[in-house]
């Protein structure tokens, strides 16, 4: 539909905002960092029309970890495949918006101590707003990492493949996006089995590796844990029958 809008000539693209305009205050667009594509390219459009009240509001740190096959890239790529940065990103409204970063910063659904561990590891500000005062651990002990394995009320998160595990309930960490859990269990990828450490660091990563952990380490209310991709493998025949 965006391909379709965009097609249009220059005058009948002014007809169509000002249609818009008899019928709409003010547009809001939640999820910013999900349009991509035609969708962005349409998107700038309506912020760039000075008679229309834009806003939108998202969290640039949760771009490409989508729930759907979209695939289209921009505007997060350049040159290839080089990710753009959150300034850069900026930079396309540049002139055309006011930019408030500070308004939602604060998480409803994180807790604080969470919020800090994601500061401290992934490099990426959020703030707390919950009441709620939270747990994070890494399980090594394979006793407790069958339990919470086994635990039907923790939300098993894999990088992909959740629905091979019969350790219910799981989803890829891409597909959490959105959902809110007041346990889960976050098995990491051999590029995070570092995280722990006191000398890890993420620069040399790129948003498509750090976003989906970011997500993931996003959902849970009250209690979140980790599993080392070695110390699963341990016991995953367990949950696979193989």
């Amino acid at each position: 539909m965006s391909e379709l809008i965009l097609a249009q000539s220059k005058e009948v693209l002014i007809k169509m905002f000002e249609r818009l305009m008899c019928f709409c205050d003010h547009l809001y667009f939640d999820e910013l960092q999900d349009f991509m594509g035609k969708d962005f390219e349409l998107l700038k459009h309506f912020i760039s029309e000075p008679n229309l009240d834009v806003f939108a509001v998202g969290d640039f740190h949760q771009h490409s970890v989508s729930k759907s096959d979209f695939t289209a890239s921009k505007p997060y790529l350049k040159n290839g495949k080089i990710y753009l940065s959150k300034n850069e990103y900026k930079l396309l409204f540049k002139g055309k918006a006011t930019i408030d970063e500070t308004t939602l910063l604060k998480s409803r659904r994180v807790p604080a101590i969470i919020c800090t561990f994601i500061n401290s590891k992934l490099g990426i500000y959020i703030e707390s707003a919950s009441p709620v005062q939270g747990h994070y651990e890494l399980l090594e002990d394979e006793q407790k990492i069958i339990h919470t394995l086994e635990d039907s009320d923790t939300v098993k998160l894999f990088y992909n493949n959740s629905t091979m595990y019969t350790c219910s309930p799981t989803i890829n960490l891409g597909y959490s996006k959105g959902d809110t859990y007041k346990k889960s269990c976050i098995i990491l990828t051999k590029t995070f089995d570092s995280l722990f450490d006191a000398n890890f660091s993420c620069t040399h990563l790129s948003p498509s590796q750090i976003n989906p952990l970011y997500v993931a380490m996003t959902r849970a209310t009250h209690e979140l844990f980790f599993i080392k991709e070695k110390d699963f493998k341990k016991i995953k025949s367990k949950y696979t029958g193989c």
